[in-house]
């Protein structure tokens, strides 16, 4: 009666491993979400996180401008505090980006509107996750560089969407 079981249950996990590689492969094969491309454009040789070049704590804000200018972004000044924000044209993207102006060097940027989902900032940044201190259903990335506000109070998983996300020095 085994050998019955073991000749039926064989070709099954055979098919079912060849499934799993398969789709193994096909999602590496996969390109990055492209509103998250600035992550990597502009970052060879940067530590992250960076971001078309900028690197809190280190670029000051005329190289932090010409470097979204390049990339596509127009910057605006936000009338109602010392913070300018930047919006792109091209789509997808992260529709507003926020930075403190006035510092020397840029210390944060927060991503606003990006049509993402925590598994993209995962795999951008090959982190873990921890609780944000202070902060409930909020997460950071293992050195606390990188915040990440899910827009959601139910358990945490990779393809839990983000209201807005911050990366600072």
């Amino acid at each position: 009666m085994t050998n019955i079981y073991l000749k039926l249950v064989a070709p099954f996990l055979v098919v079912l491993l060849a499934l799993a590689i398969f789709a193994r492969l096909l999602g590496t094969a996969q390109p990055p979400n492209p509103a998250l491309r600035g992550f990597v454009e502009g970052c060879e040789g940067q530590p992250q996180p960076c971001w078309y070049g900028i690197v809190p704590g280190v670029t000051d804000e005329e190289t932090a401008r010409f470097n979204v200018k390049k990339a596509g972004y127009s910057i605006a000044a936000n009338e109602f505090s010392s913070n300018y924000i930047q919006s792109c044209q091209m789509k997808p993207c992260c529709k507003h980006i926020e930075v403190v102006t006035g510092e020397a060097p840029l210390t944060r940027l927060t991503f606003y509107q990006c049509d993402i989902v925590l598994g993209d900032l995962m795999l951008t940044f090959d982190s873990s996750l921890k609780p944000l201190k202070g902060y409930a259903n909020m997460v950071a990335l293992e050195d606390s560089k990188v915040g990440i506000f899910p827009n959601t109070d139910q358990r945490l998983n990779p393809y839990s969407h983000i209201s807005f996300f911050v990366i600072q020095q």
